[in-house]
């Protein structure tokens, strides 16, 4: 079977002037606004492992991010990862180049212990799922499950993967068993639906 990963519909490049107009206002370069370019800027700098793309929208934000010499401060804004020149508060991000393979994507399946929370980080100090986890990728957990639970939990570098599973719009289900010490009464599971 072979699988062919299609564009939707709703993300298609077209080109809209008065959109462009607004997103030139709200800081991003004219020669940046135009979809027909190829990539959202913040998807091309969670692809190349800056950060997770919350974290690159933010950093765009602040005015950390240049492309072409141009401070870039407002989304979307679209590049072609081949041809722009992209820093990150200063440093160039490594230009793919034409035939060159894009980055390996790894999918780690883990049954997260108890007493590790689901992040990459933790100001806390508290162990995280990526310490368990010993591969030179930045991997990030898909979804999340509380310190004290146990279960499933996927970490990739695929950030369309981690997306299409974990944002509502696309409606995957999942389930949850819980156990527990002791019964619930009716009027408990009331409170809990």
């Amino acid at each position: 079977m072979v699988f062919k990963k299609t564009q939707p519909a709703r993300c298609r490049p077209v080109a809209d002037p008065v959109r462009a107009t607004r997103q030139v206002a709200a800081g991003v370069p004219a020669d940046l606004a135009d979809r027909s370019r190829g990539q959202r800027l913040h998807c091309v700098l969670a692809d190349a492992g800056i950060a997770s793309r919350r974290r690159c929208e933010l950093m765009i934000r602040q005015g950390l991010v240049t492309v072409n010499g141009q401070p870039v401060t407002g989304l979307p804004a679209w590049v072609d990862p081949r041809t722009d020149r992209i820093s990150v508060a200063g440093r160039f991000i490594a230009r793919r180049r034409d035939g060159q393979a894009p980055p390996a994507k790894v999918y780690v399946a883990l049954n997260k212990p108890r007493g590790v929370i689901s992040t990459t980080s933790d100001p806390h100090g508290r162990r995280h799922v990526v310490d368990l986890i010993d591969l030179n990728q930045r991997l990030y957990p898909v979804g999340r499950l509380d310190a004290d639970s146990t279960g499933l939990l996927l970490l990739t570098n695929d950030g369309e993967l981690a997306h299409r599973l974990t944002h509502p719009r696309y409606e995957v289900p999942k389930r949850y068993h819980v156990w527990m010490a002791g019964s619930l009464t009716d009027e408990d599971l009331g409170l809990l639906k």
